[in-house]
């Protein structure tokens, strides 16, 4: 869960990742938010919670005063940034 592996993670989710590519890419997009949302609570401490609409996000420490942070999002902004 280093600095290196989230750019090796952003690079295979721009070089590889499809959202049409069925289960197997379902089970990508859940294991690279999973992996995210584990590493930004090592860096800012917190918790898994709930979104309204019931995606899983990560809660920071509330010492912080950080909104919460949903890895979906995080994925889509990747996959749409222009160096795509």
């Amino acid at each position: 869960m280093s600095e290196d592996s989230l750019l090796v993670l952003e690079e295979a989710l721009v070089n590889s990742y499809r959202p049409e590519g069925g289960p197997d890419a379902a089970d990508f997009r859940r294991g690279a938010m999973a992996y995210l949302g584990e590493s930004l609570m090592m860096i800012a401490g917190g918790q898994w919670g709930w979104a309204a609409d019931e995606r899983p996000v990560v809660l920071p420490d509330p010492e912080l005063h950080l909104d919460p942070v949903d890895p979906l999002n995080l994925i889509v902004e990747a996959l749409e940034s222009p160096h795509r």
